[in-house]
């Protein structure tokens, strides 16, 4: 719907507060843009006011002050068919997420209930249109959130190993380390920088775990660490792995 926001940008936001959500939306797409990893929870914060936006946009079409129109639909209806494509190849593609490539499939349920819609779109009133794409819509979301992502994220390293890091009263990490492990514990990650300095560490606390990456399996050689579990960060480039001392002969 953005073209036909753009395009009736003069009424759409006539007033001050969708003037200012525009500027929310703008200045986190724009920001986000130019970061190095690109995540969909990223611009999260600007979707309220986004919705404001789209919602000023909608009410001009009740009331008829714009005309709706019809092909941001078929945008959107090629757009919901990409998306369970895509998201069954990417996942196909990941070691660990692999098996469970068919929970894409389910997102199906967007460009399907569309189809429906469009096809009774000329025998509908323009409200009966409106709320048509919200139940669509809103079926896709609860769809994609309460099964499809649940299911995915579950698949990812902290989600697999927190029952293993949560057995440690304590942990270091070498390096740089998943950050996500942060949310779940109830103790502070302390991180070392140098092999010395963590083997100092491993003295004093032989029953410590290391949260670490693959990246930097060779240089903890020295350590004569044993590894208990290694999974890869989903969609990222990063493996991460969990050390912990090996027992003494």
């Amino acid at each position: 719907f953005l073209g036909e926001v753009v395009k009736n940008r003069k009424a759409v936001f006539e007033e001050d507060f969708v003037k200012f959500s525009g500027i929310v939306v703008l200045a986190f797409v724009v920001f986000f843009s130019f970061a190095s990893t690109k995540l969909p929870n990223y611009p999260m914060p600007c979707y309220p006011f986004a919705a404001i936006v789209l919602g000023s946009y909608l009410s001009k079409i009740v009331t008829r002050t714009i005309n709706i129109k019809k092909y941001p639909l078929y945008i959107l209806l090629g757009i919901l068919f990409i998306l369970p494509i895509a998201g069954y190849l990417a996942i196909k593609q990941e070691a660990e997420a692999g098996y469970i490539s068919w929970v894409a499939l389910l997102l199906l349920v967007g460009p399907i209930s569309f189809l429906f819609i469009l096809s009774y779109w000329n025998a509908w009133p323009v409200f009966k249109k409106l709320i048509a794409i919200l139940t669509g819509w809103s079926v896709f979301n609860i769809m994609a959130l309460h099964t499809v992502y649940p299911l995915l994220y579950s698949q990812n390293p902290v989600q697999k190993t927190l029952p293993i890091v949560k057995k440690y009263p304590t942990i270091f990490s070498y390096e740089i380390y998943n950050p996500g492990y942060n949310f779940y514990l109830n103790t502070n990650i302390k991180r070392f920088y140098s092999v010395d300095s963590l083997q100092a560490a491993m003295v004093k606390n032989p029953s410590a775990l290391i949260i670490t990456r693959t990246d930097f399996a060779e240089a903890l050689k020295p350590l004569n660490l044993k590894p208990i579990a290694q999974h890869h960060d989903l969609f990222e480039s990063p493996t991460t792995i969990l050390y912990v001392s090996r027992p003494q002969p």
